[in-house]
């Protein structure tokens, strides 16, 4: 798998930080995958908003919403998607 993930620091929402978060990826596909698939690789792309939540826990550092979608191959198509410690 091959990607690149950039985030933009937004101005703190309160006493909150905030992300804009952009992701490609190129995600490769092998063995018995790939006849359902279609192909020997997708490309997967990804937009979100993330907000720290660092005090309120330990455990989980940051959640978001954003969009997820997938191209290249017979798994064409999006989603909604949430994203938590990124």
């Amino acid at each position: 798998m091959n990607s690149l993930q950039y985030k933009y620091h937004l101005k703190p929402w309160g006493d909150r930080k905030q992300d804009f978060l952009v992701r490609f990826r190129r995600i490769d596909v092998g063995g018995d995958l790939r006849d359902p698939v279609g192909a020997t690789h997708y490309n997967e792309y990804a937009f979100g908003w993330v907000v720290d939540t660092s005090d309120y826990s330990s455990v989980i550092y940051n959640v978001g919403i954003g969009i997820n979608i997938n191209y290249g191959s017979s798994l064409k198509g999006g989603s909604l998607v949430f994203f938590y410690n990124e």
